[in-house]
C-alpha cells in the first residue's frame, strides 16, 4: 500500500522505490564504522542523542520529499543516523546492566525495537492511501516519527538513563 501511494504521488516505479531501500542500507553500512570510531571519543549518551535527532530531522524531511533524488538523499541521511542507534544501544546496555540481567535487557530492547517496527509499518500501511490533514498519507508516518522521537528523548525515563550512563562513564 505504501509503494502504491508513492507510485501515484511521486510517479515512481517499483525499481526506483526499491532503490530507496538500497540507498538507506548502503548508507547505514558506510556510516557504521564512522559512528564506531566516534563512540570511542564522544560520550555515548550524547552520541546517541545526536543520532536520534538526526533520525528525527531526516524523517521530517523524508516526509517533505517531492522527487526521487530528494528522497534518495534523505533516505541516505536517515540511514546514516540509524546506523549508530542499535549498536550503541547494545553497548550502553552491556556497560550499564549487570551480567546476570543483560540477556533480559537485550531481549527487551530487541522486543521494543521489533514492536516499534511492526507498529510503524502497520500505521504507514493504514494511512498510505489516504489524505491526512491535507497531506498524502504516506508522508504522515515520517512526520509522526519526527515528532515522536524528540518527545521520547525528553521523557523522565530517558533522562534518567542518560544520567546513569554519564555517572557510569
Amino acid at each position: 500500500a505504501v509503494f502504491r501511494a508513492l507510485e501515484a504521488d511521486l510517479q515512481l516505479g517499483p525499481a526506483a522505490l526499491s532503490s530507496l531501500a538500497l540507498v538507506q542500507s548502503l548508507s547505514m553500512a558506510v556510516a557504521a564504522p564512522f559512528w564506531g570510531m566516534l563512540s570511542v571519543t564522544v560520550d555515548p549518551s550524547s552520541l546517541l542523542s545526536t543520532a536520534v535527532l538526526g533520525w528525527a530531522i531526516s524523517s521530517l524531511l523524508n516526509g517533505c520529499a517531492t522527487s526521487l533524488r530528494e528522497f534518495a538523499l534523505l533516505r541516505a541521511l536517515n540511514g546514516a543516523a540509524l546506523a549508530v542507534i542499535n549498536p550503541l544501544s547494545f553497548a550502553m546496555i552491556a556497560d550499564l546492566v549487570p551480567t546476570s540481567r543483560r540477556g533480559q535487557a537485550f531481549g527487551l530492547f530487541t522486543l521494543s525495537s521489533s514492536v516499534g517496527a511492526i507498529s510503524g509499518a502497520t500505521f504507514a500501511t493504514s494511512v498510505a492511501g489516504s489524505r491526512v490533514l491535507g497531506f498524502a498519507g504516506w508522508r504522515v508516518p515520517f512526520f509522526t516519527a519526527a515528532l515522536a522521537v524528540p518527545a521520547t528523548d525528553a521523557t523522565p525515563a530517558t533522562k534518567a538513563a542518560h544520567a546513569v550512563f554519564r555517572r557510569a562513564a
